[in-house]
């Protein structure tokens, strides 16, 4: 049973692209709702283990009502 709720790797290569698109809307409609005036982007790429990353961070402030 739990063979079968793990994507394989051909589906999470598919539909990398498509999540990541999706994260990123959401933060940004989460950043519009939230009505921040000031957004920060922080970006760090490198290379461990044999593996390349890209990591990027989006801070934002808002008031919880």
């Amino acid at each position: 049973m739990l063979a079968r709720g793990i994507p394989s790797r051909r589906s999470i290569a598919r539909y990398e692209h498509w999540f990541a698109a999706d994260c990123l809307m959401m933060i940004l409609y989460q950043i519009r709702k939230d009505g921040a005036t000031e957004v920060c982007l922080i970006c760090d790429h490198g290379h461990r283990g044999g593996q390349d990353h890209f990591v990027i961070v989006i801070c934002w402030a808002a008031i919880d009502g």
